[in-house]
Parts: structure tokens; sequence; C-alpha cells
């Protein structure tokens, strides 16, 4: 007999079991990571049991997420497993069908997941949202600071500094999500490099987090073993934390490479652009709407200089997991704007409409593919040429990508 639902508090043991199975991790070793992460509460862990055994999963994890200066009720899927005896049977599938219908009557706007087979999930109706480019550095390249004046190691209790802090650094950044002191003390003990930049103030002016991935480079016409340094986050606004940091990184001299996955517009900002040797692309973040009304209702705080005589419709079509359609009316009037669902009866009644499937939407909603873009392409079709002007407003592009520190 097969069920489906929440984990209970006494299965969470076998949940972890899954996924080192389906992982190739060590149980032991990810025990205490297992139990320290905040999300570990049985009703954020989906299992699929057969004869009682837990033999697929998947957790959820609550976050609000930057579009623009709007703040949005995103969920994060994460840890889909199956042990491998009995994988290719659906179970997945099923399992991430539940997680939709959950998050729906949780009152979730988007969900988003960090996939290993991209293919996979946009079969399953996910879209690709954030992409990144993985940059990479010689590290003999950078110019050593003449100084390291401004620069300390990161401190557990700089926890709250950094919550403090980070608001008004990542509002703005589509994809970066809220992280309160207890996500940053986290994030300080997990990594093993993390600084902080100083001004001549003394006020908190940038930090750079890191990582180690062993590897072998070439050396002249040896191979040497060793660890490329991996960039998690680097924020550096001011040319002087630009230097410090630069610096810091020229004077690791137990790695000769130096690896940042980011765009090109926050590779622009750290200052390290100059220096990059290679490239490759990667995708970053793939999401699906959750709940059309709820993300439209968070991103009213977008849409100050956006108004409008005639209310307007907009329709998406959700083909997966089983046909369906939702529709919503808007009311624009900048920031008090009025959203709310309504009737495919009533939709046909307006005169400003547009219509689009879900993977469409979410690629507008987040920014993926401006409005404008979208119509053109045929993706979007609204009622007529004003429609797609106003859409143009309410959906610019932007430059959406999910940090490698706030991977769920």
């Amino acid at each position: 007999m097969e069920t489906i639902g929440c984990a209970r508090p006494e299965e969470l043991d076998a949940v972890l079991h899954v996924m080192c199975k389906a992982f190739g991790m060590n149980f032991a070793v990810a025990r205490p990571i297992f139990y320290a992460d905040p999300h570990i509460a049985p009703e954020n862990k989906l299992v699929v049991r057969k004869a009682g055994q837990v033999v697929s999963c998947l957790s959820l994890s609550e976050h609000l997420c930057w579009i623009g200066q709007a703040q949005v009720k995103l969920a994060g899927i994460a840890g889909v497993a199956t042990l491998p005896e009995f994988q290719r049977q659906g179970l997945a599938t099923r399992l991430l069908n539940f997680a939709y219908d959950t998050l729906k009557e949780r009152g979730f706007a988007l969900a988003a997941l960090l996939p290993l087979n991209a293919l996979y999930y946009q079969r399953r109706g996910w879209e690709t949202i954030g992409c990144a480019t993985c940059f990479q550095i010689d590290r003999q390249a950078l110019p050593p600071a003449l100084a390291s004046r401004g620069l300390r190691k990161v401190e557990v209790n700089d926890a709250e500094l950094l919550a403090a802090t980070f608001p008004s650094v990542a509002a703005g950044k589509t994809l970066r999500l809220q992280r309160d002191a207890l996500r940053w003390r986290r994030l300080i003990e997990r990594l093993p490099g993390g600084y902080l930049y100083f001004d001549e103030l003394g006020r908190l002016k940038g930090w750079l987090f890191y990582d180690y991935r062993l590897g072998s480079v070439e050396i002249g016409a040896q191979r040497a073993r060793l660890p490329t340094l991996q960039i998690q986050e680097l924020y550096a606004p001011t040319p002087e934390a630009q230097s410090a940091f630069i610096g810091y990184l020229a004077r690791q001299r137990r790695t000769e490479i130096v690896e940042y996955s980011t765009t090109h517009h926050e590779l622009a900002e750290s200052g390290l652009a100059p220096y990059v040797k290679s490239q490759e692309r990667a995708l970053n973040c793939m999401a699906r709407v959750i709940r059309f009304d709820q993300v439209l209702e968070a991103l009213k705080a977008n849409w100050v200089a956006v108004r409008s005589d005639f209310p307007l419709a907009l329709k998406l079509y959700d083909p997966y997991p089983q046909p369906s359609m939702q529709y919503v009316e808007l009311h624009l009037n900048g920031a008090t704007s009025v959203v709310k669902s309504i009737s495919e009866e009533r939709y046909e009644q307006h005169r400003q409409r547009a219509v689009g499937t879900a993977q469409s939407w979410v690629q507008v909603l987040v920014g993926t593919t401006g409005a404008l873009k979208a119509c053109e392409e045929g993706r979007l079709s609204p009622s007529n040429p004003e429609t797609q002007a106003l859409l143009g407003q309410m959906f610019p592009p932007r430059h959406p990508y999910l940090s490698p520190l706030d991977n769920f």
C-alpha cells in the first residue's frame, strides 16, 4: 500500500536515510547537519511510503524573496530523493504534485528549486528563472593590496550586524532571500572563510564568504592537487572594499584558481571582471507559480508609477499536474492597486486582457524575460497594444540570481 503526506517525527531518520542512499552521503556525517537545519519540522518533510517504509522524500522551506522592491512568499524545495530500488516508478513526480497542492493550501506565491536534471523538472511544469556564469580567475593575476586595513575575519557574533545590514543591500536584487540572524549564524558556522570590510568610520561596507573545492591545477609541466577557492558571496560596493578583498584573495597561496559563480552584473560590481580568464554558463534556479494572485499582490510594491483607467485581467494556463486556469483582475493605481481572483466569465468581459502559460508567466513575474519581449515572442498574448505597453511597465526585465548562500 502506498501513502503520501508529511513525515512523522519518528520518520526523520528514515528521511535522511533515503537522502543518503540517493545522493551517496555518509549517514553519520550528514545526521548532525540534517538536525541542525531550522526547517527540520516534520511538516516540512514530505514523503512517500510503501508498506509503511519511507521510500521517497523532499524538503520544504519558507522564505521571502525580493523581486525588484517587492518581497514575495517563496517555498524552497530541496532534497528530492528516492531509494535506488524504488526509482523510475514515478514516486518523485507524485511527491512534487503533492507538494504543489500543499504549498497552494499554505498560501505560497512561488516555489523554487536547484535542479540536478533541468529537463526532468521542465517536463513537470517548472521553468528556468535564473542563470549564472562560473568565472575562473588566476589568483596570481590578482593585484595585491598595499594594506588590509578595514578587513577582519567574521565571527558568529556578527550575525546580528549582518542581519541588520543585509535588507538595504539585498533590496532590489531579484531572488535574494531574507536572512535573519539565525540564518547568518548558520552560514558563518558552516563556511571556512568569511571576512568583513569596515570603512574609516567603522561601518560595515562589505563581506566575502568562500569555500574550497578539491581539484588539480597545472603549474608549468607539473600537475598539483590544490583546492579551488569558490566565492559564495562577495559584496564590495566601494573601490576601497574591492581593493581590500581582491588583495586578500591574491594572498591565498593554498589555491591557484578562484571561482565565482554569479551574474555578469554582479561580477562588474565586485571589481573582479578584469581578471577573469575563462567562463562557463550554468543553470542557477527553476521555479513555478503556485498562487498567481499572491504573486501579483506582492508585486504591487513595484508599481508605484503604474496606473490605468481600465481594469486589467490576466489569465494563467497551467497544464501540469492537471490542466487548470487562474484568472486575476487588477485595478491599477500605483502601490495601492487592487488584486483579486475572478471567474473565466468575468475575465472575458474585460477590454484589457493578457494570457500566458504558467512557464511563461513565471519568467515574466521574476524578470528573467521582460513582458515586452515575452509579448514579441508570442509567449504572452495581450488583447491590444495598450495592454502590451501596460504589461511592459509592470514587468520589466531584471537580473534574477539565487546566491549560493541562499541555497534551499
